[in-house]
């Protein structure tokens, strides 16, 4: 690894590969491998679990400069931390009667079941002391599902956003919106932020909290945004939110919502609707998945969603986003929001390079209609799609419409004709001008492998079995 003729981007490439118990064996090569190793071993540091004593033996390594100056990636969940200052054991977690907090709690008890927890060792003592010499860090993701923040952890954020936030290119914060009030309120200055992740789980949302405080720090900081996310597990709307948010700049690329239609936006969806509108020439990668809450027992549910999608993607002019390369969206169960979805897909089908479309289970004849419209034209490269039933038909429309394909994920329900159907269908089949390199057939939350219903002379341009 000392061969200088080869570039150094190459030597890292080739690092990833080698498992860490394996690369540590490499460290006393010479000085150049030990830099290639660390940039693996410590450029990327994941603490799920600040409370396990595996979690102090790190921050013990990273508390020596040469080891911290590595890393520049860092994701942090302080959850399990919280708990424990708060009902003595990381184990007490009261047992939750809601939906809501059930999901918060899984959010925060990350390993739960093998802690340990030593008061006299604080874990936070050792990150105060250990971020000052995260002199790389680029990149940051603070996890906060649990009560609030002790001092020290406030001291900790606090000290990351004097210290580094001037570097920071990406950020996410999930938790409690009362906690991400306490960090924004903490004025982290942030320039040369790019990237911006924001995750909610609240029975309810303060109007104040979103509106005052959330608000104001994403028009602070919206002009200067590539890519914003926004996953809210939230039972409360989320309107006051966008109703006051500025619409980002021309800068802003990537957009993804992911939260239920029916509570999020209370039906409505004006403030999304206008952001759409307001960066539709800018947005090339938009996610969308706005399943409703309970739509299964109830898909009069669905409505709302529909009706919007209806307002958004067919009553508007054609040039609404008219430079999308990536979309994921879920279309609704109702036929109005499956047009929608088709209406957004031709103006896009020039210009679609990945298409995703969730939770929908579609006919052949759906996936027909759908294939139809993408392919006149069309760049599109990877493709995942819901097919109600696993018949050779599907696949078929696949070779036929989509030749240029590269990656299809296709996810069958368990209908007829069936797994075994579609195993005799493809015997003998060979589709050769189907450039697919990559194949993923799913069933019931089990990937199928390929080798057990078709050969390798099937599809011969693949790549993966």
């Amino acid at each position: 690894m000392g061969d200088t003729t080869i570039p150094a981007e190459v030597w890292l490439q080739i690092s990833q590969y080698i498992p860490p118990e394996e690369l540590r064996k490499t460290l006393g090569i010479n000085r150049t491998v030990l830099y290639y190793a660390f940039h693996v071993l410590y450029g990327n540091i994941a603490i799920k679990n600040l409370l396990l004593p595996g979690t102090m033996k790190l921050l013990r390594r990273l508390r020596d400069p040469f080891v911290a100056k590595f890393i520049h990636t860092l994701t942090l969940d302080v959850s399990e931390t919280l708990n424990a200052s708060a009902v003595g054991s990381a184990n007490a977690i009261q047992r939750p009667t809601r939906l809501i907090a059930v999901v918060r709690n899984v959010l925060a008890r990350t390993h739960a079941q093998t802690t340990t927890y030593n008061p006299s060792e604080d874990p936070t003592l050792y990150l105060l002391a250990a971020q000052i010499h995260f002199c790389s860090l680029s990149q940051l993701e603070l996890q906060f599902w649990g009560p609030s923040l002790d001092t020290n952890l406030s001291r900790f954020t606090a000290d990351i956003w004097k210290n580094h936030g001037s570097r920071l290119t990406k950020l996410a914060l999930g938790g409690s919106l009362e906690e991400l009030q306490r960090i924004i309120a903490q004025k982290p200055h942030l320039p040369l932020l790019q990237d911006l992740t924001l995750k909610f789980c609240e029975e309810s949302i303060p109007r104040n909290i979103l509106r005052d405080c959330v608000a104001k720090f994403l028009n602070e900081i919206g002009p200067q945004l590539v890519s914003f996310t926004l996953l809210s597990w939230a039972s409360g709307s989320l309107e006051s939110l966008f109703e006051n948010l500025k619409p980002f700049s021309d800068k802003l690329e990537r957009l993804r919502i992911r939260a239920p239609f029916n509570q999020a936006f209370q039906g409505n969806g004006t403030g999304l609707g206008n952001l759409l509108r307001a960066r539709s020439t800018s947005i090339t990668d938009l996610e969308l998945r706005l399943s409703p809450l309970g739509a299964v027992f109830d898909p009069g549910t669905e409505l709302p969603l529909s009706n919007w999608m209806t307002a958004m993607f067919i009553d508007e002019d054609d040039h609404l986003l008219p430079r999308l390369k990536n979309l994921e969206l879920y279309p609704s169960r109702l036929a109005g929001g499956w047009a929608a979805a088709l209406a957004l897909c031709t103006r896009s089908a020039r210009t679609l390079e990945r298409l995703t479309i969730r939770d929908r289970y579609l006919s052949a004849e759906e996936i027909s209609i759908l294939l139809h419209v993408l392919s006149e034209g069309s760049k599109l490269k990877f493709l995942r799609v819901n097919a109600k039933t696993p018949d050779i038909t599907v696949m078929d429309l696949f070779a036929k419409d989509m030749p240029n394909l590269e990656t299809l994920q296709l996810y069958v329900g368990n209908g007829e004709p069936g797994e075994e159907a579609m195993k005799s269908g493809l015997v003998g089949r060979k589709y050769e001008n189907f450039k697919l390199k990559h194949l993923e057939v799913w069933q019931s939350g089990y990937r199928i492998p390929l080798s057990t219903f078709c050969s390798e002379d099937c599809f011969p341009f693949l790549e993966t079995q």
